[in-house]
């Protein structure tokens, strides 16, 4: 009995290291979860945040839009597209040209004036769908903001002088039927 005993005192200590490193593993196994648990919680906690900031944010946009004022600056919206950064001058000269808008037009961009800001996919909807779909979003939005801001530029210009005239640039071959103007460069201004 006494060559069992030992056996077993052999096998019950190889049992209890066992036991001890599977138990040490183990509790390392649930600290590692629970680190990254933390972690994921964290950073959910910050999206959520930054959501929030940037939904005021583009609440109070709104506002300042409705209300006429200009808006107050803000930090880009969750999904603004990088900033646009103008093309290298290549190719023929251009030049800056006037043209006269015609009533019709001017007519037409009054009647269909559809503000960006106000006419827009619900944010809750939005924050639902997957990221692609929302930098698509963000660009046409931006698009339709330019959009906009140059209607209201047609409009504004119309109600003040009775008349509105349309700024382009032409090449120097295509220049013919519209009046020519001088317009100053801002990398020659700074």
């Amino acid at each position: 009995m006494a060559g069992g005993d030992l056996s077993s005192r052999r096998r019950s200590k190889r049992l209890k290291e066992a036991s001890q490193s599977e138990a040490s593993r183990m509790i390392k196994l649930k600290r590692e979860w629970r680190v990254l648990l933390d972690h994921r919680m964290a950073g959910i906690e910050a999206h959520k945040k930054d959501e929030e900031v940037r939904h005021k944010a583009l609440v109070e946009l709104i506002k300042a839009r409705s209300v006429g004022a200009p808006p107050l600056p803000s930090p880009p919206l969750p999904c603004d597209p990088l900033p646009v950064v103008p093309p290298p001058p290549a190719g023929p000269k251009k030049k800056a040209v006037k043209q006269r808008v015609p009533q019709e037009r001017i007519d037409h961009m009054i009647l269909n004036l559809r503000d960006p800001y106000n006419d827009g996919y619900p944010l809750e909807r939005l924050r639902k769908r997957d990221q692609s779909f929302r930098e698509s979003y963000a660009e046409s939005r931006a698009i339709q903001e330019k959009l906009f801001e140059y209607r209201q530029a047609i409009i504004k210009q119309f109600r003040q002088k009775g008349y509105a005239e349309d700024y382009a640039e032409v090449e120097d071959a295509d220049a013919e039927d519209y009046v020519e103007v001088k317009v100053e460069d801002d990398a020659e201004e700074n």
